[in-house]
Formats: structure tokens, sequence, C-alpha cells
């Protein structure tokens, strides 16, 4: 049940990865003055993909009842945006200390908070999953 969800889980995440990454590199290199200021721009496109998450969360992954909702909406974003802030302080320091290149270093920085912070908060705090809320098709 558990490796259902998290593959379900990360379904989700790659949609709002791709969703993230794909608007973030099409933004940072096709407009050069979004070059230098590419933690802005991240943040941006790192919204994006909360979206994308959180709807796909809410059907696939979760189960949640009902209709998405804006309290559920609420809490997923405060979840994901403590998670952008962690992830843009990792990629500001794989970047500027580490010598990364900025696309290697977002990725390292999406992975990093989305598999535990975001996974552990949305299924036990946003969802508040139980093998009991699971309907079964």
């Amino acid at each position: 049940m558990v490796l259902r969800q998290l593959t379900l889980f990360f379904i989700a995440g790659l949609a709002a990865f791709l969703t993230d990454f794909g608007a973030y590199m099409v933004l940072t290199r096709n407009v050069a003055l979004l070059q230098s200021f590419y933690l802005l721009v991240s943040i941006f496109t790192a919204t994006l993909g909360l979206t994308v998450s959180y709807l796909m969360n809410q059907l696939l992954a979760f189960h949640a009842s009902g209709m998405p909702s804006l309290r559920r909406y609420k809490r997923f974003f405060f979840v994901y945006v403590l998670g952008i802030v962690w992830q843009n302080l990792l990629l500001y320091w794989f970047v500027s200390t580490q010598h990364l290149p900025d696309a290697v270093a977002k990725v390292l920085a999406i992975l990093t908070v989305g598999l535990f912070w975001n996974f552990l908060l949305a299924k036990h705090w946003v969802f508040r999953y139980t093998n009991s809320s699971i309907t079964q098709p």
C-alpha cells in the first residue's frame, strides 16, 4: 500500500518537476534578463509545479474525498512554500559554494526536499491520509 502511494506521489511529483524545471529552463535560457534572476524565476516556476502537484496528489496519491478544497490547498501551499524556501537555499548553496551548474543544483534541491519534507507532511498533515481513507475503484 505504501509503495503504491509513494509511486503515485512520485508520478505527481514528476509532473510537478517537469512543470517547474521545464518552465525554469525555458525562461532562464530564452530570456536573457531572467538568467541573472534565476532564484526569482525558480520561485515562480516552483509555484507552478506546486499547483500541479496538489491537484494530482488530491486525485491520485491520497484519494482525498470531495473536490479540491481551499483549506487543503492552503496547507499544501504552506508545506510546499517552506519546501521552496529550503529548495532555493539548497540551490543557492550548491551554485555558490559547491560551484555546480544551476540546472544540476536545481535537480538535486528538488529531489532532496521533495522526497522527505513534502511527502511526509502531505501524507500526514495536508491530506490526513489513513488506510481507512482509501476508496477502492
